[in-house]
């Protein structure tokens, strides 16, 4: 009895001197992505396709500091348009008849401050007035991954993976930016 006893004890001793904390996680993500270099880009414009039952799409997403950015979505000729200039939001939106400038629903406006975010919401998250939460590991298409729970006082969360040996989005291979990963 005391041997099994003893077993127990060495092994919960063992395995917890290597549970990582929250604070380590994020040290080590941000360490492996080069956050600190990404804190000196003023702005950066992705483009890129995506192509869905046939059809395609171009899309142009421009982003710069401290929280403008603008997404045009072009499909068969038509121009979706949104943007952000700080807290001012809008948008035009051809599929819905729109071809003047409507002002952005709060809805709408909450998201595009999180993509306008060019530090990704985890970075400095309690100066953003998130909280943030190291969930139990998950498995996102056979990879472990640590989890993240940010919250904000309003309601809003994102749940974030990290791949736990490449410290990247687990779904990608790339870095994790403004929480896109996030489901």
């Amino acid at each position: 009895m005391k041997k099994l006893l003893f077993l127990v004890f060495a092994v919960s001793l063992f395995s917890t001197g290597f549970a990582q904390s929250l604070e380590e996680v994020l040290q080590n993500h941000f360490k492996t992505i080069g956050q600190e270099k990404l804190t000196t880009v003023s702005g950066y414009i992705a483009k890129g396709k995506i192509t869905q039952m046939g059809q395609s799409m171009s899309i142009k997403l421009t982003i710069k500091r401290p929280s403008s950015m603008r997404l045009e979505v072009v499909f068969q000729g038509l121009t979706l348009v949104q943007a952000l200039d700080d807290s001012i939001g809008w948008g035009i939106n051809p599929f819905m008849g729109d071809s003047d400038p409507q002002k952005m629903p709060n809805d709408q406006l909450k998201g595009l401050k999180v993509q306008a975010d060019m530090d990704g919401a985890m970075y400095n998250y309690k100066d953003k007035g998130y909280t943030a939460e190291l969930l139990p590991a998950e498995q996102v298409e056979g990879v472990d991954c640590f989890v993240v729970l940010l919250k904000k006082a309003d309601g809003d969360e994102f749940k974030i993976f990290i791949d736990k040996e490449s410290l990247y989005d687990p779904e990608t291979g790339q870095q994790i930016h403004n929480g896109w990963n996030c489901c």
